[in-house]
């Protein structure tokens, strides 16, 4: 048995891991309670996406040698993937408590525990993968979230430079024969500010455009067509350029989400002023009319699901339906500002609740800001129409999952990235119902102020 079982492991550094299956497949046959066949052959079966059939097998390595570190850490990685993550997370506890400096152990626990919320322990663990392996991007990344969440900026955002170097992150860095800007002087120089990740990421980091040119450079930006007029309107950038077109020569760069890193950012030196975006005045005027004739007072916009791609999606977004006691709010007028597929759920011809819709006629982040400036109360979901109604100085409100977005932070009911923001945070995971009361109660009183 042993000798299939290396034959194993060799076929697998061949590339060859249906053989390797067999080989461990016969080497249970010889040796029935030989858990670390079962551990490699559970392992090869994740590997081929048999989930189930590998935690079967996994399970069992794991019956027959309680004490076995690796075992204990693939059977929890197949029981996430089959999101049974309890269960997952017993397992890759086992792990570390057997083996206190298995990297990959902590690494798991550590991002489980952080999607748990459980940001103390998960921060301690992650602590301890970095020491033991400093130059791990997966790990570093994962800290650098946590201490993000935790508001320590300044380290948390050092590693959250590692996303660019992560396998599993959807954005990867660009490449330029420029070299990408360390803090140096950059007086008369052109400095390019490449956008990344989420729109609602880039109107949130756009804020340091002005910083730059404050020092003296030429800021173009490159970015999604559908941002480009909004960026435009932002003091200090000289040029925007709406991919897919090529931008102009330019001599150093930076991806915006590394700029609040470069800037060496803390709680207290986070630039806050607002707005910092601003609206085309005759975009203005002309909703500035309409709106007059349909409401003329307490317009309150409504946005309640975010992009069903975000991973978070499930968590963070809200049936409309759950909206429905603020329908008894009469002297409100409420707007929909939410588009995409969401959007579906306003001809349920049930719903109390009647929003205003004029979304046919926001194509662009500029018309939507143009709207926006027009109402009193912007009430939203964790998506890009928060950034922007806070890039604004709009009054807007954020509702946010019981675990919500690093940017967030824990427990507060403000942010300091958007000083007209206030925060509805769930106590309970999944409980919306609690987080809509006290949204109908704030506004009550928020209400007269909107006359």
């Amino acid at each position: 048995p042993p000798a299939h079982n290396a034959l194993g492991l060799a076929l697998v550094q061949q590339g060859k891991l249906d053989s390797a299956i067999l080989a461990w497949q016969r080497a249970i046959q010889l040796k029935a309670d030989f858990s670390e066949a079962h551990a490699n052959l559970g392992a090869a079966l994740a590997k081929q996406d048999k989930h189930s059939e590998a935690a079967k097998v996994l399970r069992r390595a794991v019956q027959l040698n309680p004490k076995f570190p690796a075992a204990q850490n693939n059977l929890a990685n197949v029981l996430s993937e089959l999101e049974e993550m309890d269960e997952a997370i017993v397992h890759w506890q086992a792990a570390v408590e057997l083996s206190p400096n298995y990297f990959d152990a902590l690494t798991n626990l550590g991002r489980a525990l952080q999607l748990r919320g459980e940001q103390a322990r998960s921060l301690e663990l992650l602590e301890r993968a970095v020491a033991i392996k400093p130059d791990d991007p997966d790990a570093r990344f994962l800290r650098g979230l946590g201490l993000l969440t935790a508001g320590d900026l300044p380290r948390g955002f050092a590693d959250y430079h590692f996303r660019l170097a992560c396998k599993d992150f959807d954005v990867h860095g660009r490449t330029f024969p420029q070299p990408a800007w360390n803090g140096e002087d950059v007086a008369g120089k052109t400095f390019l500010i490449h956008t990344e990740q989420g729109l609602g990421d880039t109107i949130q980091f756009i804020r340091y455009a002005p910083l730059l040119a404050a020092r003296g450079a030429r800021v173009i930006v490159e970015c999604p067509p559908n941002l480009a007029d909004l960026l435009r309107t932002v003091d200090g950038v000289a040029e925007v350029i709406a991919r897919p077109h090529a931008p102009p020569p330019f001599d150093v760069h930076a991806a915006v989400l590394d700029l609040p890193r470069l800037f060496g950012t803390t709680l207290e030196t986070i630039p806050a002023d607002v707005p910092y975006v601003s609206v085309d005045p005759d975009r203005a005027q002309k909703w500035s009319t309409e709106l007059a004739s349909e409401a003329p007072h307490n317009r309150i916009g409504l946005v309640w699901s975010g992009n069903p791609k975000h991973a978070n999606d499930r968590n963070r977004s809200i049936p409309l339906r759950e909206f429905e006691p603020l329908a008894a709010m009469s002297h409100l007028t409420f707007f929909n500002l939410q588009k995409g597929p969401a959007a579906g759920q306003m001809s349920d011809s049930t719903l109390k609740l009647k929003l205003i819709d004029h979304t046919t006629r926001l194509q662009t982040f500029a018309d939507t800001a143009a709207l926006i400036a027009q109402l009193d109360l912007v009430i939203t979901v964790d998506t890009s129409v928060a950034h922007l109604a806070g890039a604004l100085g709009k009054p807007v409100w954020v509702l946010l999952p019981k675990v919500a977005d690093w940017r967030w932070m824990l427990e507060r009911t403000d942010s300091p990235w958007y000083p007209t923001m206030r925060l509805f945070r769930q106590q309970t995971a999944g409980d919306w119902a609690t987080v809509l009361r006290e949204l109908q109660a704030e506004l009550r009183r928020f209400a007269p102020l909107a006359n």
